[in-house]
């Protein structure tokens, strides 16, 4: 059985594949270095490992708004931990409770297509791709 973790951030509704979650983190301390790419907001230091939070308002929409959020979802890919902010958490949903549908974006490269429940449409990311962006300096 596949399941979602749902989280919001920023206006954006978001689904992470449970394989890939690793952990989410109440009110961490994000550092602000120079020099990192444009859709990085910070690091996050945790288990002697730092951990890069990447601004999805800026990858999705073009525009910060990840400042200020209440999360940290930690999420394995294939290249590494990364982090992305969340203002709020709908939980843990089974495929079976929603619909998989594909992306309405046309250009959403980041999403593997949408998770329809309880009349919101959260975008399904593809973490592999926003971590190989970040490898890239994009």
């Amino acid at each position: 059985m596949k399941r979602f973790g749902l989280f919001r951030c920023a206006a954006i509704d978001f689904a992470v594949p449970l394989f890939r979650l690793r952990k989410i983190l109440h009110v961490q301390q994000v550092f602000e270095l120079p020099r990192l790419p444009g859709n990085v907001s910070g690091v996050l230091v945790t288990e002697g490992r730092i951990v890069p939070v990447l601004d999805l308002p800026q990858v999705v929409a073009g525009s910060s708004g990840a400042a200020g959020a209440e999360y940290l979802v930690l999420v394995e890919s294939e290249y590494g931990i990364l982090s992305f902010p969340a203002d709020t958490s709908s939980g843990i949903i089974a495929e079976q409770k929603g619909a998989v549908v594909p992306t309405a974006e046309e250009d959403a490269s980041w999403s593997t297509g949408q998770f329809l429940f309880q009349d919101r449409a959260f975008q399904i990311l593809d973490i592999d791709f926003l971590a190989i962006g970040l490898t890239q300096g994009s």
